[in-house]
C-alpha cells in the first residue's frame, strides 16, 4: 500500500526503541501458502499491539484487521493524518468517527498528526505509556519506599506546611502536578526534615514513596534510574538513560 508508506516506516523506526519490531504487509509477508486474508488475520492475532495508520483511504482488509485486534483484546493505537481530509473516503471518514464515541465502552482515542516524524514521537510516547500502564497493572509486589532518612522523633511546627502540603496532593488534578510545589528557603531551616516528615506522617496514604537527590542533573537523572530498578521497569536496563527517564516519570 503506497499510501503512508513513509509515516510506516517511520513507526517501526520508533518501535526500534523498544527493541520491538513492527511488521508490514508489503516487506514482511513474502510468499506463504495462505490468503493475504488469512496472513493479515494471523498476524494480528500473533501481535501484542496493533497500531493502525489512516489517512485518506484504507486497504481491502484494513477494518477487518482493526476488528479482529478488537475481538482479541489487543491493545490498539490508532493514529489519523489530519491533512487534505476532504480527499477522505467517506466510509473511512464514518469508521473513524464510529470508534471515537465519547460514552461507548468500546471507543478509542484517536491521535492526530501531520508528519511522519511527529507521528514517530507520538507512537514512541504512546508505546512507552502503554508498556508502563499494563506493567503496573500486572505488578504484584510490596510498596517500595527508599526515604534514606529515619523520621525525627523530635520534629515539631510547620503543621501549617504540611497540612497545605497534603491538601494540595491530594485534591491536585493529574495536570496541575505537573507543577509540584516546591519547598524553598536558605540552607539549613529545616526543607528536608519538612519532606522527610511528610512522607513518614502521610505514607499510609501512597502505594510507592521514593526519595530524589535534586542537588544536580547527574544526581537527579541517578535517582530515577534507581526507581527504575525498584520497580523493576522494562527500560531499567536501558543504556540511553533519557529512555529510564521518561519511564519513571510515566
Amino acid at each position: 500500500m503506497v499510501e503512508l508508506a513513509v509515516e510506516r516506516q517511520a513507526v517501526q523506526r520508533a518501535l526500534k526503541n523498544y527493541h520491538m519490531y513492527g511488521w508490514l504487509f508489503e516487506k514482511d509477508a513474502g510468499a506463504r501458502p495462505e490468503s493475504i486474508q488469512q496472513t493479515y488475520l494471523e498476524e494480528v492475532a500473533h501481535c501484542d499491539i496493533y497500531i493502525g495508520l489512516f489517512w485518506q483511504g484504507y486497504g481491502e482488509y484494513t477494518i477487518e484487521e482493526f476488528e479482529k485486534a478488537r475481538a482479541l483484546h489487543k491493545p490498539c493505537l490508532v493514529y489519523e493524518k489530519h491533512v487534505a481530509i476532504e480527499q477522505r473516503d467517506p466510509q473511512l471518514t464514518t469508521f473513524l468517527l464510529s470508534i471515537q464515541h465519547v460514552t461507548d465502552p468500546r471507543g478509542l482515542t484517536v491521535s492526530r498528526f501531520q508528519t511522519a516524524i511527529e507521528l514517530a514521537d507520538q507512537v514512541y510516547r504512546d508505546v512507552m505509556h502503554l508498556l508502563i500502564t499494563d506493567f503496573r497493572k500486572s505488578r504484584k509486589q510490596p510498596p517500595v519506599w527508599n526515604i534514606p532518612y529515619r523520621r525525627n522523633p523530635f520534629f515539631t511546627g510547620r503543621e501549617d506546611v504540611l497540612k497545605q502540603l497534603h491538601e494540595y496532593f491530594t485534591q491536585a488534578t493529574t495536570a496541575a502536578l505537573t507543577q509540584p510545589p516546591a519547598i524553598t528557603g536558605l540552607g539549613g531551616i529545616g526543607k528536608t526534615q519538612v519532606a522527610v516528615e511528610y512522607a513518614y506522617r502521610y505514607k499510609d496514604i501512597y502505594h510507592d514513596i521514593f526519595w530524589v537527590n535534586a542537588t544536580s542533573r547527574e544526581t537527579l537523572i541517578k535517582d530515577f534510574v534507581t526507581i527504575a530498578r525498584l520497580l523493576a521497569l522494562p527500560a531499567k536496563d536501558e543504556h540511553d538513560q533519557t529512555i529510564i527517564v521518561a519511564a519513571v516519570q510515566q
